[in-house]
């Protein structure tokens, strides 16, 4: 039984190595060596081509989307979307509106705007995932943020 295990790894392995350098993927996943290398081995596990990667992407979107669900500051992005549609303003004003949106919420908002620009460039590319767009940078002298749908 042991052998048996030992000789199927070393045939996925095989498999994989005489693959790899035909793998071209569609869309460059996060941990692209890893998805390149999945995709090259799983067909000697029996699985359809690129089905590896579709199934951890799908896995990665869904924590994605839990994880945001109980976010205080996702979740009253929401709502002022929702409610207004965008915003466009500085990172004090978000940070204003976002205070009144988390009003039942629960979870605690950042303290300040400063500390709400850094979680909301943390958050960019998840929020993205959920059709939040976040926009930062300097208009003159005055810093803005831009939140609209994707």
């Amino acid at each position: 039984m042991e052998a048996e295990l030992l000789g199927c790894l070393f045939s996925a392995v095989a498999t994989g190595l005489q693959r790899e350098p035909t793998i071209h993927l569609e869309r460059t996943p996060r941990m692209a060596d890893a998805a390149k290398w999945m995709t090259a081995v799983e067909v000697a596990f029996g699985s359809e081509p690129g089905s590896t990667v579709e199934a951890w992407e799908s896995v990665q979107h869904d924590a994605t989307v839990d994880t945001l669900a109980t976010d205080p500051v996702a979740q009253a992005l929401k709502r002022l979307l929702d409610d207004r549609g965008g915003f466009d303003g500085s990172p004090t004003a978000l940070h204003e509106a976002l205070v009144v949106y988390s009003v039942g919420i629960g979870g605690d908002l950042p303290k300040n705007a400063k500390v709400l620009s850094e979680g909301l460039r943390r958050l960019k590319p998840a929020l993205l995932q959920i059709g939040i767009v976040v926009e930062m940078g300097r208009k003159a002298e005055a810093r803005f943020v831009k939140i609209s749908k994707a």
